[in-house]
């Protein structure tokens, strides 16, 4: 096994050897390289996500869930920095953000890869295309750009920063959401974390890779850490849920949390 680290150049080395039960999947065999120059982890077999993965079915679309908590939550974030302007989400699945920024005063524009969530936003007369962020020459500029757990999918994690800066504009603001591996209850669950995901999941940050990622393209990078990940919930109340809901908020408390939260700009 062998991958080149795409943010530094620096070969990868063995960090970690797992096997993952969930989202449909049973018994699959992965490993973590991780570079040692700036601790950007990778999932070995590297998944392609050409298409989206195979568990989703009918009954798994991940296109009908409530998501309004997360939502709300990642609108308040949006609100902190603008409150209203051109504002463009990459990876935004069937459109319910940019619905719910669209009706507290944004004007929005959603990118989607798969062909499923795309079709099914644009059926619900969403502002939004199917397409590769990568590949779209954008014209327009972007106040704020929103990519809320979607670089971990980005084969091409290299070309990012870079595309990211050149479709905002030079006052704008990037809000990236990603899994932390870092975070204290990934030591704890390891393979069972729900964001291990290694059939999607490329890349694993840390707070150093991401300001790796990019530091060449924008000049304030605000790292913060929270407890978006992994679910709390104590109920069915055991010791187990009692012990798992302390270590993810404690860890939170302490910039532990197993997610990455991003603020970049380009002044």
């Amino acid at each position: 096994m062998e991958l080149t680290c795409p943010l530094c150049q620096t070969k990868m080395k063995f960090n970690y050897k797992g096997v993952y039960n969930r989202c449909g999947f049973k018994d699959y065999n992965f490993s973590l390289l991780k570079c040692e120059s700036c601790n950007f982890l990778g999932t070995w077999p590297k998944p392609t996500n050409e298409v989206y993965p195979q568990s989703r079915d009918n009954s798994q679309s991940f296109v009908e869930i409530d998501t309004s908590p997360w939502n709300k939550r990642l609108l308040e974030k949006v609100k902190g920095q603008k409150i209203s302007g051109k504002l463009l989400e990459i990876g935004c699945n069937s459109g319910d953000f940019i619905e719910m920024a669209k009706n507290n005063g944004f004007e929005v524009f959603g990118i989607e890869i798969d062909e499923v969530a795309a079709k099914q936003g644009i059926t619900k007369g969403r502002n939004m295309v199917q397409g590769d962020f990568l590949k779209m020459n954008l014209k327009e500029k972007f106040d704020v750009i929103v990519a809320n757990h979607v670089l971990e999918h980005i084969p091409e994690i290299d070309q990012i920063s870079k595309a990211l800066k050149n479709a905002l504009k030079p006052d704008g603001v990037v809000i990236i959401n990603v899994p932390n591996i870092e975070g204290n209850i990934v030591k704890v669950m390891k393979q069972n974390w729900c964001q291990m995901a290694p059939f999607t999941h490329i890349w694993f940050f840390t707070k150093k890779s991401m300001r790796k990622l990019l530091e060449n393209e924008f000049k304030s990078i605000e790292l913060k850490t929270n407890t978006h990940c992994e679910p709390d919930g104590i109920f069915p109340l055991s010791f187990k849920t009692l012990i798992k809901y302390f270590i993810i908020h404690f860890s939170n408390l302490i910039g532990k949390g197993d997610e990455l939260s991003v603020v970049a700009k380009i002044k």
